[in-house]
């Protein structure tokens, strides 16, 4: 198997994302800012939030837009947050 570079979407240089400690109760805030160049748009599946695709219609957001979101947190567990917007397996992918 060979080595091969890939350019990943990172999180103020690192990937993964920051890791996100919260209580049952909590209500997460985020505020989510899309700074990509390349233009795409982008938004947070949170898996801990209950409703539509764990909170990503309320956060998208075109580049240099800033989306503010606040969720409740139902249940206890470890859950994965991913970006939502089209393509999801591409952006999932780049990580």
């Amino acid at each position: 198997f060979g080595f091969y570079d890939h350019v990943a979407k990172e999180w103020k240089y690192s990937v993964p994302g920051p890791f996100i400690r919260a209580r049952v109760g909590d209500i997460l805030q985020i505020n989510f800012n899309n700074g990509d160049a390349s233009g795409m748009a982008h938004s947070v599946d949170f898996h801990a939030v209950l409703g539509p695709g764990g909170g990503a219609p309320t956060n998208f957001a075109e580049q240099d837009e800033t989306r503010v979101g606040y969720y409740l947190l139902k249940k206890p567990g470890l859950y994965v947050y991913h970006c939502a917007a089209a393509p999801i397996p591409v952006h999932i992918n780049n990580g």
